[in-house]
């Protein structure tokens, strides 16, 4: 089998890698800076940045699309219109590109702040009272909210697959119980980040006696 080798590209992932040449038969082999991945733009820092950058830049012209196109620029009509063409590009696969710096949560919520002062009426308020009078909540908070609920559901699927192990009878197992101390907050601060979360780890005796 022939391989057109001018589209053959290597990553070096991560800042400590060498950067070895790599050879196709005698042809070298030529380096990518970024490759996309399930839609997601991976490159060699691992930091997500071009990501966000690609991220902003698509959302940003629908809002503007959005804004110029739109007759009426009421909250029934906008909201909907950005949940659905914009909200999508900023939520993508974001599991996979968790963001790691500030600048680019600052990025992404850029956008959202600019779909709220689309609405007449919303831009004197801050940023945090448009988005407690329209009902919403920022995009930070929604991340952290599905992964303490993808984190909930993890944790209570290995509870039930514990309960559906064939035990022998008067068969003692040791099992390490993992208990999670949330930290208590106010309602209007969100969920707090699986991450910061506190974690206790406790060595507990599990005697099962079937029969």
């Amino acid at each position: 089998m022939r391989f057109n080798k001018s589209k053959r590209k290597v990553s070096h992932l991560d800042q400590d890698n060498p950067h070895y040449q790599h050879k196709l038969g005698d042809v070298r082999m030529e380096h990518s800076p970024a490759e996309k991945d399930w839609g997601v733009l991976v490159d060699g820092k691992l930091n997500r940045r071009q990501q966000c950058i690609c991220t902003a830049q698509k959302a940003n012209p629908i809002l503007d699309c959005i804004k110029r196109s739109v007759a009426s620029k009421k909250g029934e009509v906008i909201l909907p219109l950005c949940s659905v063409l914009g909200r999508p590009h900023l939520q993508y696969c974001v599991q996979m590109w968790n963001l790691q710096y500030n600048r680019d949560v600052d990025l992404l919520e850029c956008v959202q702040r600019r779909a709220t002062k689309i609405i007449p009426g919303m831009e004197p308020l801050s940023y945090k009272d448009r988005l407690r009078e329209l009902g919403l909540c920022s995009l930070g908070k929604k991340r952290q909210r599905e992964d303490l609920s993808a984190s909930s559901l993890s944790v209570s699927e290995g509870a039930f697959a514990c309960k559906m192990v064939p035990f022998v009878q008067s068969t003692a197992i040791v099992t390490e119980i993992l208990t999670m101390t949330c930290i208590a907050v106010e309602r209007h601060q969100g969920i707090v980040h699986p991450l910061k979360m506190k974690w206790q780890y406790t060595n507990k005796r599990a005697f099962t006696m079937l029969g």
